[in-house]
């Protein structure tokens, strides 16, 4: 493994060990009868124990130095020609991490993978890579699960949901973070439910239904 991959490794596996302590399958759903936790899926998490939370996206430019005045276009920056799906996994399985939680869009709002309902994807960067597609693949490969982190949750991102489960999917788990400014319990059961009716047996993380200022 490369010396840059070790450091790496060290901070993430720092971060992650608290992953196992965050509340999963509580969302807004489990209010309804007919959409209570599904066990078996909650039994498995429970057992891997330990994941890695990956959070990289094109917003990483932002930390980087620039001249004075210039303005950063991430959208036209955004290379990264080293990423390599393989290296990223084995490093993972190797130090005993079972799953990985990844950033497939944050807070810059680019879905990192080949979206055909938003322009704003990886697709349209100088990177032209499916990074989702590609991390999914090689996770399968090396029996790692994938769980797909989505940040700032609106009412109309519901098609985005159905296209990552369809081209991407099963899942284990969703983990979902900052919703709609004007999000409410009842916005969060119709979500949660809708996650349920594209796969009926998925984890959700409780931010379904918790307000965003907790």
């Amino acid at each position: 493994m490369k010396n840059s991959s070790k450091k790496l490794l060290s901070v993430i596996l720092v971060l992650s060990l608290i992953l196992p302590g965050v509340i999963l399958a509580v969302g807004g759903g489990d209010g309804n009868p007919n959409l209570k936790t599904p066990q078996d899926s909650l039994k498995r998490w429970r057992a891997l124990r330990v994941g890695a939370f990956i959070h990289w996206s094109p917003a990483v430019l932002n930390h980087l130095p620039t001249h004075a005045g210039e303005r950063r276009d991430i959208m036209k920056q955004f290379r990264a020609e080293k990423f390599d799906p393989k290296e990223w996994v084995q490093m993972f399985k190797e130090a005993g991490f079972k799953y990985i939680v990844f950033t497939t869009k944050h807070g810059d709002q680019v879905c990192m993978w080949d979206s055909k309902v938003s322009d704003r994807n990886v697709m349209n960067t100088p990177m032209k890579r499916d990074v989702v597609g590609e991390l999914v693949a090689e996770c399968k490969k090396q029996g790692v699960e994938f769980c797909p982190y989505y940040n700032q949750v609106l009412k109309h991102d519901k098609e985005r949901m159905k296209e990552i489960t369809e081209n991407y999917g099963p899942f284990l788990a969703w983990w979902f973070d900052q919703m709609d400014l004007d999000w409410t319990h009842e916005i969060g059961t119709d979500f949660y439910a809708y996650i349920r009716s594209l796969q009926s047996n998925v984890l959700q993380s409780n931010r379904v239904d918790t307000p965003n200022d907790r």
